[in-house]
């Protein structure tokens, strides 16, 4: 479940969530959405259901990098040395 603040610079939250909502690797909903309910019926619909559970898990894997914590801690050492 993503919600992206809509006050960030070039809307760049809401462009990086939609990228995995529409890749069915997340769910969106905007802030502006959480008054009608939105956040607690995707919520519910997540809840009731293993299989949309299991697609979304399996789509999140098409963006991950297993080199994630190596890169990461390459680049904190890099940093470190500035």
């Amino acid at each position: 479940m993503l919600i992206p603040s809509p006050y960030v610079a070039d809307n760049h939250q809401y462009l990086n969530a939609k990228t995995l909502a529409d890749a069915g690797a997340a769910v969106l909903v905007e802030e502006k959405e959480l008054a009608d309910g939105a956040l607690i019926r995707a919520t519910e619909e997540l809840l009731s259901s293993a299989d949309a559970r299991t697609r979304m898990e399996n789509k999140i894997r098409d963006f991950a990098d297993p080199r994630a914590n190596q890169l990461i801690w390459q680049d904190m050492q890099t940093l470190l040395r500035k």
